[in-house]
């Protein structure tokens, strides 16, 4: 009997702990944080499909540690901790779907992922960008002080 409850024991700690080492979170107009283990990453990806399988463009690269977002706007922070760089990114979802409609398709599409992506920044121009634009949107941790 111990050794049926250890094994249940044990698997319930391990389907907790492999819940959180894959998985996406929708962060519209085809932009998704895609988290594997340890790499975090913000993409842009064709379709939600390729979104929820993390197939798509790499946008942000590893590392993102805080994102924030709302109809228009993505914000984002990546932290590079073997030289504790901490980069700021905004990304403008409207820009890129206007320079997705316009695109020449005779060109690849990689030309396009970058349209509407600020970054990166350091705090200050960061929170310049933020004023210049009038972007509301700010992280919920404090992280970003």
């Amino acid at each position: 009997m111990k050794e049926h409850c250890r094994f249940f024991i044990i698997l319930f700690f391990a389907s907790c702990s492999c819940e959180s080492y894959y998985g996406y979170k929708d962060l519209g107009s085809n932009y998704y944080l895609y988290y594997e283990g340890t790499r975090t990453d913000i993409i842009h990806a064709r379709d939600e499909k390729s979104g929820r399988e993390g197939s798509g463009f790499p946008v942000i690269p590893a590392r993102v540690t805080r994102v924030e977002f709302n109809e228009r706007y993505i914000i984002a922070l990546n932290e590079i901790y073997s030289t504790g760089t901490r980069n700021f990114w905004i990304i403008d979802k409207k820009k890129k779907e206007l320079a997705l409609a316009n695109m020449d398709r005779r060109e690849p599409y990689e030309k396009y992922w970058m349209a509407g992506v600020s970054g990166p920044m350091d705090l200050t121009s960061f929170y310049a960008e933020l004023k210049k634009k009038n972007i509301k949107l700010r992280f919920k941790s404090s992280t970003d002080n």
